[in-house]
């Protein structure tokens, strides 16, 4: 950390290193980040999912069969549109917890 904050002092190619290495950090979160929104739901959340659709689609009729194999994107964007109708305390409102 010193060849970043005194790099005349220190070796320069240890400092662009570090550098670089530093700058490639969120690069590297979004890729997995994108790699695990696309892995499909463990079975343990699959009935946690289904009963948040079907609390999301009594209350308002739209079209919203839940895919054979929901993603992590999909409860994603499930949640979002459940806190977007429902407010903070979706969740707790409806004891899906």
């Amino acid at each position: 950390m010193l060849n970043v904050l005194f790099p005349a002092l220190l070796n320069w190619p240890a400092t662009a290193t570090m550098v670089m290495f530093l700058m490639g950090l969120p690069v590297q979160g979004l890729y997995w980040l994108g790699k695990r929104a696309n892995a499909f739901l463990p079975n343990q959340l699959l009935p946690w999912y289904a009963a948040i659709e079907k609390t999301l689609n009594s209350r308002v009729s739209e079209e919203g069969v839940m895919a054979k194999r929901p993603r992590y994107l999909d409860l994603a964007l499930l949640l979002k549109n459940a806190f977007k109708r429902g407010g903070d305390n979706f969740l707790q409102n409806n004891e899906l917890i």
